[in-house]
């Protein structure tokens, strides 16, 4: 009952604008009544909400053409432009213009201009791969579903990332050139997105269905695939060429669009392993005069100088190896010196296996090789050279300031182009400095930053000024997450510009005339939940620093993708027991234009729902909150008592107990089975204090979970019905290696746990996160927050379920395989389901049966 109330107003309430050039005037889809919608046109200067278009005229012009009914009320496309009184849409592959005044619909030869070109990148996957260079992107769900979040490889292959519910927003550190799709309901994709050489971007993804924009229709199939639907409604494909069924279409790359389409989205283009070719990968032009062009590029690995009179190398230490990367020529504005980065590529990565038990070309098992990189292992090294274009030669620099780098970025030359500045990451995340490389070799610190803990990538922001050789820089050098405004001539702090106890999250907007920047913040109201998002706007200075949104809740929000137009936004605000509320706001001041859409929670509680319940204790300090939530079963009563359910996943890099309006189905889930879920968000997990979050340092064995048994027991004094001898945990992931830990280090309190996918001991996983939290080089620390090393720590009442997939490429099968083996060892008692076929997450698809039997066995609900 309550999942289907919180669906059913989550749908009835969205909002997703899709703004006209002027920024002024945008149209959304209203759902006037279930699978019925509106195109609605708001003014915002008008203060006016009507429908786009006659809907029953156009829907009678439709049928005119297709010669067959067409409903008024859920017209066939999902996207409209509106220009001069015309409305234009795509249906069955054909371009539509609707002369609304004269009732008049004729087909169109144009092309959409008007959605974000950002999400509709069209190129080939390039055969480059994305390097350590990363940008911090921030990809908000503003859809009417969850979105599954795919990486394109680069040969054309997509993989499932992860999920991004209705309302959140991820950030996310990708490499430049990274491809991401997001697919919605239906296999809809609602964005391909590829990321930009910029240094940070904001990314809203909305209702726009993407193959409809572009004209790759959705009742398209692959050849030889057939759609059909389950007893129980569920759509499901029949691929007729290998024989096999799919719960999902097979994920294609957009067909390449025209450049006016395609935005600013980066190409990459690659040596020829051909050495006799002598084709120039990436050319940037030095000085032109006349007749008398002169141009620096990269020839075989190697920088080159070219003139109208002559073709001279400038270096010779290029190699396959070692080359000098084309896309990374910086020419100084005085045209005396460029930078040119020589990347040498790591050696000796490791090699990650797993077995195909059931591959669709073979009878036999197939084994599948990898290439990963575990903690320790050699990486990637880039190095910026200086060049002379005066002498043509190259001028020594020393690397002594940025040796054993983890990362290095690009920051520009100055103005006068006198030097040139990047940011150097030491490998350990403990230390990082912005540098600068003056014309004449030498390399000075601008700026220092060290830690005794970890320096956290997710929270790394910048911005580099173009109107002064200044730079916009975050850091958690007064225990949050702040911005400083930093002068890179002078090489010092020109003043904090963010200061408080609340935690900058992203840039959103930054107006250099005027000095001031728009931002996304934790926590900025210091009587809400911290966890709540609000947008801020400051002047460089630090002065006038205020929330552009108001309302006890956390918001989520929409303004026009080209910078020039916004002047309004649209402001949604909920909470797990709040239902959104829709306004619309001075982009600048923030004041309040007038409301879109708003539902009271008691219509809600009155037709029976129960909504998720917030609560908070104390930490294991006796004095830090700790936040978190309580789902109820169905047919709920206080005079029962019910074993309690934690789903966890403690992964340092975020917070995960849900704050936005949603249905939480997954916790639902459990719940509808008889359980009290919690979740909960402990010490170690992000977005906090530093203090709070340094307590994951080389201590992911602690997951915070002395924080959440405190919690569970406070909130069980006020609560007889939580059964506090009956708790189970549940994870996935890193997750599963928290669930784990729960039975091996605190199995007085729990008693259940399942483990799915877990990753057991961190040597087996991916070098960025385990170094980021249990540091480099490898040590002691490593062993001693594996999951193996503790197997002997069983209770002999404690009951555990291990599950892997056998194509797991995430987390490797053998870290549950040999933690498996390390209890055989000490005779301890476990199940353990093993899925040939099974992926990342294989206990929420086919395993999740075998869950629920376990828990309801020792749980007894």
């Amino acid at each position: 009952m309550s999942a289907k109330l919180e669906e059913k107003c989550y749908f009835e309430t969205f909002a997703a604008p899709s703004w006209l050039p002027g920024g002024k005037i945008f149209w959304y889809r209203r759902a006037t009544a279930k699978d019925k919608f509106e195109f609605a046109l708001v003014d915002i200067d008008r203060q006016s909400v009507r429908p786009a278009f006659h809907h029953n005229d156009l829907a009678k012009q439709l049928e005119k053409h297709a010669g067959s009914s067409i409903d008024s009320d859920n017209l066939p496309f999902t996207w409209i432009e509106m220009e001069d009184g015309l409305v234009r849409f795509r249906l069955q592959k054909q371009m539509w213009e609707y002369n609304i005044e004269e009732d008049l619909l004729r087909t169109w030869k144009g092309q959409f201009s008007q959605g974000n070109p950002a999400l509709a990148y069209g190129g080939a996957p390039t055969s480059h791969q994305p390097g350590r260079r990363r940008v911090a992107v921030s990809f908000t769900n503003n859809t009417r579903s969850g979105l599954d979040m795919y990486a394109v490889k680069p040969s054309g292959e997509t993989a499932l990332y992860l999920d991004i519910s209705q309302g959140q927003t991820l950030l996310q550190r990708s490499g430049v050139g990274a491809v991401w799709k997001f697919v919605g309901s239906g296999s809809r994709v609602k964005g391909v997105y590829c990321v930009p050489d910029v240094q940070h971007d904001a990314v809203v993804l909305d209702d726009t269905n993407i193959d409809e924009y572009m004209g790759t229709c959705d009742s398209d199939l692959p050849e030889g695939w057939e759609e059909r639907v389950t007893d129980t409604g569920r759509v499901y494909y029949l691929d007729h060429n290998t024989k096999s069924a799919s719960w999902r279409l097979p994920l294609r790359i957009l067909p390449t669009f025209s450049p006016n389409q395609q935005g600013n989205s980066p190409q990459f283009e690659t040596e020829s392993d051909d050495s006799t070719q002598s084709r120039c990968s990436q050319v940037a032009e030095v000085e032109k005069s006349g007749d008398d062009e002169t141009t620096l590029f990269v020839r075989q690995y190697n920088v080159w100088m070219k003139s109208s009179r002559e073709e001279r190398e400038l270096s010779s230490d290029g190699s396959s190896e070692s080359p000098y990367a084309p896309n990374t020529i910086r020419i100084s504005p005085n045209k005396q010196s460029a930078i040119v980065w020589q990347c040498m590529a790591a050696e000796d990565m490791s090699i990650s296996y797993n077995i195909d038990y059931t591959p669709d070309n073979q009878f036999l098992p197939k084994l599948i090789q990898t290439s990963t990189q575990l903690p320790g292992d050699p990486i990637r090294v880039d190095r910026p050279r200086l060049f002379s274009l005066g002498t043509q030669s190259e001028i020594s620099t020393t690397d002594d300031l940025f040796s054993n780098p983890f990362s290095i970025h690009d920051l520009g030359w100055s103005r006068k182009g006198d030097e040139y500045h990047f940011l150097f990451i030491k490998r350990g995340l403990q230390c990082r400095r912005i540098l600068g490389i003056n014309c004449t070799g030498s390399v000075r610190v601008l700026h220092e930053e060290n830690s005794s803990t970890f320096l956290d990538l997710n929270k790394l922001c910048y911005h580099t000024l173009s109107r002064s050789d200044r730079i916009i820089w975050a850091s958690e050098e007064d225990g949050y997450n702040h911005l400083y405004l930093i002068d890179m001539t002078a090489g010092h702090v020109q003043n904090q510009i963010t200061k408080g106890r609340w935690n900058f999250r992203s840039i959103e907007h930054i107006d250099e005339v005027t000095e001031h920047i728009w931002l996304s913040a934790y926590g900025y109201w210091e009587e809400e939940d911290p966890y709540h998002v609000h947008l801020v706007r400051a002047k460089f200075d630090g002065t006038e620093c205020i929330s552009l949104t108001k309302g006890d809740g956390t918001h989520n929000w929409s303004y026009p993708w080209s910078a020039n137009d916004r002047h309004y936004f649209v402001d949604t605000w909920s909470r797990i027991d709040l239902p959104p509320q829709t306004v619309v706001r001075c982009f600048r001041t923030g004041k309040l234009q007038f409301s879109l859409s708003t539902t009271s929670p008691l219509e809600l509680l009155n037709r029976g729902w129960d909504p998720a319940e917030r609560f908070v204790a104390l930490g294991r300090d006796g004095k830090t909150k700790i936040y978190g939530l309580i789902i109820r079963p169905p047919n709920f009563s206080v005079d029962k008592r019910y074993p309690v359910l934690e789903t966890i996943y403690a992964g340092p890099q975020d917070f995960y107990t849900v704050k936005s309006f949603s249905r939480i189905s997954g916790q639902r889930q459990w719940s509808n089975d008889g359980y009290v879920v919690v979740q909960i968000d402990g010490m170690g997990t992000n977005w906090r204090s530093k203090a709070f979050h340094d307590i994951c340092y080389k201590n992911l064995k602690d997951a915070g979970l002395p924080d959440r048994i405190i919690w569970m027991q406070a909130a069980a004094k006020t609560r007889p019905w939580m059964d506090l001898s009956r708790v189970g945990i549940i994870g996935s992931s890193a997750g599963g290696q928290n669930a784990v830990s729960a039975l091996l280090h605190h199995g007085h309190f729990y008693k259940v746990a399942v483990a799915d996918s877990g990753c057991h001991d961190n040597r087996l996983d991916n070098m960025d996160w385990s170094e980021q939290w249990l540091g480099y080089p490898v040590d002691q620390a490593y062993a001693d927050n594996s999951n193996i090393t503790h197997a002997a720590n069983l209770q002999e009442d404690g009951r555990l379920l291990l599950m892997a997939g056998g194509l797991d490429t995430v987390v490797n099968p053998a870290s549950t395989m040999r933690l498996a083996t390390e209890f055989n060892r000490h005779g301890k008692e476990y199940e353990l389901l093993f899925i040939p076929d099974g992926g990342h997450n294989c206990g929420s698809g086919s395993g999740r049966k075998r869950v629920a039997s376990f828990l309801r066995k020792h749980l007894e609900p």
